[in-house]
């Protein structure tokens, strides 16, 4: 998800020019009851370091360094809503450039929906400026929307 791709992006900035998030668990401490949580980071009492190292809101100034075209979008209604404002704050203060957008909902499957279509947006516009054009298809035609290097 949203956290998943900050992450791998943050780990290897030579590999990506842009990246974005959406409903993002950018603070995993903030989520250490959830079910299941504890096998992908461990205990938080016997692993504090690791779940710190983790946040993606204390990684903030990374993405000084990373020069990655960066777009984070959360429902208002979400329950990762906070961490991810922390998180744009952070930037903000930084002047790390982004886009940061909240609208109406919640972590569910309408707000990604409509979410992805603002993410595609912001992509095709950061892959032209890099040289690439967008080429969508209609619906139907067999083909997903892609990106390929402009002549």
């Amino acid at each position: 998800g949203g956290f998943g791709a900050l992450r791998i992006a943050l780990d290897r900035p030579d590999t990506f020019g842009a990246v974005g998030s959406i409903s993002g668990a950018v603070d995993p401490r903030n989520c250490e009851d959830e079910p299941g949580i504890d096998h992908v980071f461990g205990d938080p009492v016997r692993h504090p370091s690791f779940w710190n190292r983790n946040a993606i809101v204390e990684s903030a100034r990374a993405f000084l360094r990373a020069h990655l075209d960066l777009t984070i979008d959360c429902g208002r209604d979400d329950a990762f809503v906070g961490s991810n404002r922390t998180l744009h704050e952070r930037l903000v203060a930084l002047g790390v450039p982004h886009d940061y957008a909240e609208r109406p909902g919640g972590h569910t499957w309408d707000y990604w929906a409509n979410a992805i279509r603002y993410q595609m947006r912001f992509f095709a516009a950061s892959f032209q400026h890099g040289g690439y054009a967008f080429h969508p298809h209609p619906a139907g035609a067999g083909r997903a929307p892609g990106f390929t290097r402009a002549s």
